[in-house]
């Protein structure tokens, strides 16, 4: 059963966070001068936090069909952010690997992002930034497990 608290904490989150992505959204698409979508992004975070990955493994955690993963990645290779190789022991798994580029086009965008979120909460105080900062950590723990949630930042 939930408690209380557990609910209220629960529905703080759920109204938190999609204002918190909304404006994360905007700034990925301002930073990037239209560079990458918003979908791009994720894709290329994923793949610099977890190496190559199977493109059936991608879609799953991006939510999307193999075919619309598929056009997404047509795109970023044409671009040059992404690579793309067949395993010769498993002909049918495609991995795929950010390139240089790629890595260079992500760092961008996320570095400007956590620039703006830093702007964002410069009206906090640091007690306030701590307890942000040591929520954040609870919640990855807690979620690490679901879509390829990125570790805990030390």
């Amino acid at each position: 059963m939930v408690s209380t608290v557990q609910y209220q904490c629960a529905a703080q989150v759920l109204s938190t966070v999609p204002m918190m992505m909304g404006s994360i959204i905007r700034e990925v698409h301002r930073a990037s001068e239209s560079e990458l979508s918003m979908h791009q992004f994720r894709a290329m975070m994923m793949l610099r936090h977890h190496g190559s990955m199977p493109v059936s493994q991608m879609a799953e955690h991006l939510g999307v069909s193999l075919p619309a993963v598929s056009k997404l990645f047509d795109v970023m290779a044409d671009r040059g952010f992404i690579s793309r190789e067949t395993p010769p022991e498993d002909r049918r798994r495609v991995l795929v690997t950010l390139t240089d580029e790629g890595v260079q086009a992500v760092e961008r965008v996320h570095q400007a992002s956590i620039r703006y979120l830093a702007s964002r909460m410069e009206s906090l105080s640091e007690a306030e930034l701590t307890v942000v900062t040591e929520a954040m950590a609870l919640l990855q723990v807690v979620f690490a497990h679901d879509h390829c949630a990125p570790q805990p930042v030390k």
